[in-house]
This record gives structure tokens, C-alpha cells and sequence, in this order.
């Protein structure tokens, strides 16, 4: 098989391929080649079926962002009196029910009723040992 490449410009690709009787002849520009083997398609070409964008005029957006400032700030000035009164009021209920509930679990019966256990020491030897001598030492 006889195979035979011509570079007739610096982008096109000419190749000749002479098998027996038939020649096969293949055109190729390496532009081409070039965007198939990227990664990324020409976001231009596939999104071509959009309208430009229309964009508004800079002083109105300038108003509406000052318009919801001015929203924003006199929507919290008027809200956070009463919440901060609402989580006083909250505050204070809690602590009276959490008092409450602590009284009622010290005189709970079922609690004084079982006998306390003594916590069992879980020390290593070799830690006992050393606090056993700084002890005496003093």
C-alpha cells in the first residue's frame, strides 16, 4: 500500500491513499480538525437560536436597587423591635419552666430511691503509682 501526504496550504490536509486499481482521496482542513478534537464545544453555535439580550437602562436599575434598600431598611427597623421584645419574653418564660422542671426531677421519688453507685476508678497502674508518689512527696 502506497500512501502519500501533500500539504497544499498551511491548513489544509491533502491525503492520497492508492490501494491496487482504487485511489481513495480524502480533504481535510486542519481547522476543522482542530474543532473536533476540543473539549469544549463553540457555545456561539449551539445557543445561535437565542435572542441578544435587551438590557435595561442604567437609572432604572439604579432606582429599583435603591427603592429595595429602602424597602429592606424599613422592613428590619420595624420587625426587630418586636422580635428582640418577643425573645425577652420568650427568655423569661423559659426560665421559669426550667426551673420548674428541675424542682420536680430533685423531688422525683424514683430518683431517690435507687442507690448511687460509686463511680469505679478506671485509672491505669502505672498512672495510680506516679500520683500515689507526687502525694506522698508532699
Amino acid at each position: 500500500m502506497l500512501l502519500k501526504a501533500a500539504m497544499s496550504r498551511s491548513e489544509d490536509l491533502t491525503i492520497l491513499c492508492i490501494s491496487g486499481s482504487a485511489i481513495f482521496e480524502r480533504f481535510a482542513g486542519l481547522a476543522n480538525l482542530l474543532n473536533r478534537a476540543r473539549l469544549k464545544p463553540d457555545i456561539s453555535q449551539l445557543m445561535r437560536y437565542l435572542p441578544p439580550a435587551q438590557s435595561s437602562s442604567r437609572w432604572f436599575t439604579l432606582v429599583s436597587q435603591l427603592l429595595g434598600l429602602v424597602l429592606f431598611a424599613f422592613v428590619l427597623i420595624t420587625a426587630l423591635p418586636f422580635l428582640l421584645v418577643l425573645a425577652g419574653i420568650g427568655a423569661v418564660v423559659l426560665f421559669f419552666s426550667l426551673r420548674q422542671v428541675r424542682r420536680e426531677l430533685e423531688n422525683n421519688p424514683l430518683t431517690q430511691s435507687f442507690p448511687v453507685e460509686e463511680p469505679i476508678d478506671i485509672t491505669p497502674w502505672h498512672q495510680r503509682v506516679i500520683k500515689d508518689l507526687t502525694q506522698r512527696r508532699r
